[in-house]
């Protein structure tokens, strides 16, 4: 009789654990797919329909950068990288090709743009998009400024 007691305990014991794992690892799919749509929601994408671009387009960021731009250095061109976000807001910026000393001082005033963009679209909803600014110093403390990857200046 104990050992028809006994098997009928451990039978219960194992079930109760494995309908116990079952239930913890069915739980842990469901958090993890969760966070992937969380993450693709957030996600920062290199290329989209629509680039996010600066309000009043390159010309008005030549503008400003002119108008700020304290160093002094000639015919070199160096490459950035924005972080534009939903909310047109600038999360980071970063040195892609770093060639002049001015390039620490265009990284502070491309961070004093911050909310002066329109935010990239893909598929008609708005995301988040890295963008490339190219900027090529000229002479007289003066810088041209190509926004996109695909941007030539001469």
């Amino acid at each position: 009789m104990k050992k028809i007691i006994h098997r009928t305990v451990l039978k219960f014991t194992l079930l109760f654990l494995f309908s116990f794992f079952i239930q913890y690892s069915f739980a842990q799919i469901q958090m993890d797919s969760t966070q992937k749509v969380n993450q693709e929601n957030e996600q920062v994408f290199s290329i989209v329909e629509n680039m996010p671009t600066y309000k009043g387009g390159e010309k008005m960021l030549a503008e400003f950068l002119n108008a700020n731009l304290k160093g002094n250095c000639m015919d070199k061109k160096s490459f950035f990288q924005l972080e534009v976000m939903k909310d047109s807001t600038i999360s980071s910026v970063r040195y892609l090709k770093k060639s002049a000393e001015c390039d620490d001082e265009i990284v502070n005033l491309l961070k004093q743009t911050n909310g002066k963009w329109i935010a990239g679209t893909q598929n008609g909803h708005v995301c988040n998009v890295y963008q490339v600014i190219t900027v090529k110093y000229l002479k007289g403390n003066k810088v041209n400024v190509g926004i996109g990857i695909n941007h030539q200046l001469n």
